[in-house]
């Protein structure tokens, strides 16, 4: 029954609706049906894609030809018969040449990509469809639809340059198409969903903004020196505002910790109060406070005074870590259970203060309702970079001391950012190991000091800040040399050109919008010249680097 079967189930010539072509091809004649009919069947679909798929492959690849069409698939597949294949392309090939209506010419993509001088015709290969109803309006056609905001950027962007306009009536070279070709579709889909995504700048501004539009600003634990008590420290931070807000820095932040003998900052706003009193107009803050150690009221009530004696120019910082160890944590707190979850629920509140009264609330912030003090987030790690995502708040990242998940928490910061009131797009925040000096041998000694302070924390030994000394590595395990290269990675010490060569680097690969630059120095002295220097670094920056675009936070 092979041959009257073959006939009857394609003995009448039916016509496709769509291009008007009987269904059954001349090819089919050539094809043996039976047994090997069946195993070049399978042979096909092994090494044929499915009619109307997406040819979606890497590039270098060589592009297949497209599957003979359903008529050959009733009669039969390709069998061992030298040349059927060759001429049944050749029968594709010729149903493909018909002109079809031309609705379906203007929506065709390769008609659109030849009209616009751009060669190649690799729009067909967009990894990005959409199906259609067909002309009879029952099927689906699955040929490849130019996303909207895809042809409005071939239409801003116009023929590439120095492209000669293809002639349309001149059919593409079916096969192999250079590399270059292939690729410059699927770019330019990933750049046109890149710069859909809310706050995003195009690609051509975030290029020339890496350098530009980056503050610098200084986040000061006022350290107690050996030899030194907390008096000095807190004079030392004073002095150093000063001088900070000469040189043009953005904002000058303290930090919150505990039962450390080494730090002075532990009643962060009352030493905010002081540094805000002895400048004029650099902002102030905290880096920050740690809300689970107070009441969101409290916290409130005390940067709503800030505000009120120096307005436009407090920030508050909050974070979650408890700034110290877990006894003293349990003692801050009158209770040892910290939940996770608390934190969200107390910055909710905590903003609700700083927002204006709402008829019927009860419990207001006085001095605060109103005011609208800015909220940054403080982290280390993905929970932080969620909460200021999910906030719209800005994110500073304490990659000066912990900077394992810094590319993966600025990443889901990035993709998760929902627009609020403060921001309307991500800000991020970096914190930078600065030690500058006149010579590579002066910077590296200074830097020896923070080096012997962070191990002794490690060790369960908190200690004053130490002097520096020549052979630090005599004083370190091995364990612990790895651990403070991997801990302190994020350090640029060295002369100017170096620390400028290397915060270069770092902004271009995190694309910061802010460094919080932290030099903790032994000697005052040399303290201030570091920051003298980075801040020449900073007017450096500014001045090689092309023109700013885009903005920024508070």
């Amino acid at each position: 029954m092979g041959d009257d079967a073959a006939d009857g189930e394609c003995g009448e010539p039916a016509r496709d609706e769509r291009n008007e072509l009987p269904r059954r091809h001349p090819a089919a004649s050539l094809l043996r049906p039976g047994a090997a009919a069946r195993d070049g069947l399978r042979r096909h679909r092994r090494h044929h894609r499915p009619r109307g798929q997406p040819q979606l492959r890497r590039p270098g690849r060589h592009v297949r030809r497209p599957r003979p069409p359903p008529e050959l698939v009733d009669a039969g597949r390709p069998g061992p018969l030298r040349g059927v294949r060759r001429e049944a392309r050749q029968a594709v090939r010729r149903v493909q040449a018909v002109p079809r209506p031309r609705g379906e010419r203007e929506a065709d993509p390769q008609r659109e990509h030849r009209r616009r001088g751009w060669p190649g015709g690799g729009l067909r290969r967009l990894p990005a469809l959409a199906e259609r109803p067909g002309a009879d309006g029952r099927g689906a056609d699955r040929r490849p639809a130019v996303l909207p905001e895809l042809r409005a950027e071939l239409a801003r962007q116009g023929p590439r340059a120095g492209a000669a306009p293809a002639d349309p009536r001149r059919r593409p070279r079916a096969g192999r198409v250079s590399r270059r070709h292939r690729a410059q579709p699927r770019r330019l889909v990933r750049r046109v969903r890149r710069e859909a995504e809310p706050g995003a700048l195009p690609r051509s501004r975030r290029s020339r903004s890496r350098l530009v539009n980056v503050s610098f600003s200084i986040l000061d634990l006022s350290p107690i020196c050996e030899g030194g008590d907390a008096a000095h420290a807190l004079r030392n931070t004073i002095d150093l505002a000063r001088h900070a807000e000469q040189w043009g820095y953005r904002r000058y932040w303290l930090a919150e910790h505990h039962n450390m003998p080494g730090i002075a900052s532990a009643a962060t706003a009352v030493v905010i109060g002081a540094v805000g009193a002895a400048t004029s107009t650099i902002r102030v803050g905290s880096g920050g406070i740690m809300l689970p150690n107070h009441a969101p009221l409290v916290v409130a009530e005390q940067f709503g005074t800030l505000e009120s004696l120096f307005p436009g120019r407090v920030d508050l910082g909050i974070g979650r870590a408890p700034g110290t160890d877990p006894t003293t944590a349990a003692a801050l707190r009158r209770h040892a259970d910290v939940d996770a979850d608390e934190f969200p629920r107390e910055l909710t509140e905590l903003m609700t203060y700083f927002r204006p009264p709402q008829p019927g609330q009860r419990i207001e912030a006085v001095p605060g309702a109103g005011l609208g003090v800015p909220i940054y987030i403080l982290g280390s790690s993905l929970f932080g970079a969620q909460v200021a995502a999910t906030f719209g708040l800005p994110y500073a990242f304490a990659s000066h001391f912990a900077p394992a998940d810094m590319m993966p928490a600025l990443a889901l910061y990035r993709s998760q950012f929902r627009p609020s009131d403060q921001l309307p797009r991500p800000y991020v925040m970096l914190g930078v190991n600065v030690f500058a000096a006149d010579t590579v041998e002066q910077a590296r000694r200074t830097f020896t000091s923070v080096q012997q302070a962070f191990v002794r924390l490690r060790r369960g030994q908190p200690s004053r800040l130490p002097p520096p000394v020549d052979d630090v590595e005599k004083l370190l395990t091995p364990a612990e040399q790895a651990m403070l290269s991997k801990a302190l990675s994020v350090s640029f010490i060295g002369t100017p050109d170096t620390v400028r060569r290397g915060l270069e680097q770092f902004v271009a690969k995190t694309s910061a919008d802010e460094l919080i630059v932290v030099s903790q120095i032994y000697d005052h002295q040399a303290r201030l010249r570091s920051y003298e220097l980075t801040a020449k670094v900073r007017d450096e920056l500014e001045r090689t680097a092309p023109i700013i675009c885009g903005g920024g936070s508070g």
